[in-house]
C-alpha cells in the first residue's frame, strides 16, 4: 500500500509539474505576444512622431510660400492704393467732375441741416407745449 501511495503522489506530483510546465509555456508564449505588440505599437507612436517632425526642405518651402504670400498681399496693397490715388488725382484734375462733386456735397449738407433745424424746432414745440398749462374747457 505503500507503494502505491508513492506511486499515485508520484503521479500527482508529475501530473501538477506537467500542468505547471504548460502554464509556464501559455505565459511566456503570452509575454512574445504581448512584447511583440508593445513592439507594434512604439514603432508606430515612432512614425507618427517622425512624420510630424518638419524636415528642413519642408520648413524650407513653408517659409518660401509664406514669403510670397506675405509678397503678393503687399503688392496687392500697394496696387489698390497706387489705384485709389490716380483716381483721386483724376477727379482733383477735372474741374466739372470736382464742380459735381462740390455741389452733391453742399446739397447733404444743406439737407442735413434742414433735418436737424426740424428736429430743433420740434423738440422746442414740444418743450413749449409741455411748459404751457392747458386751457380749461368750457
Amino acid at each position: 500500500m505503500k507503494t502505491d501511495a508513492a506511486i499515485g503522489a508520484a503521479r500527482v506530483q508529475q501530473r501538477f509539474e506537467q500542468i505547471r510546465q504548460m502554464d509556464a509555456a501559455a505565459v511566456e508564449a503570452r509575454r512574445r505576444r504581448l512584447g511583440a505588440m508593445l513592439a507594434a505599437e512604439q514603432a508606430g507612436f515612432e512614425a507618427q512622431l517622425d512624420a510630424l517632425d518638419e524636415t528642413p526642405e519642408q520648413a524650407k518651402a513653408r517659409m518660401i510660400a509664406r514669403a510670397t504670400e506675405l509678397k503678393d498681399k503687399r503688392e496687392a496693397e500697394r496696387q489698390a492704393y497706387v489705384s485709389s490715388q490716380l483716381e483721386r488725382q483724376w477727379r482733383l484734375a477735372c474741374d466739372p467732375l470736382r464742380e459735381q462733386d462740390s455741389k452733391l456735397i453742399l446739397k447733404a449738407t444743406n439737407a442735413a441741416r434742414a433735418y436737424q433745424l426740424g428736429e430743433k424746432m420740434r423738440a422746442l414745440e414740444m418743450e413749449e407745449a409741455e411748459v404751457r398749462p392747458t386751457p380749461p374747457c368750457s
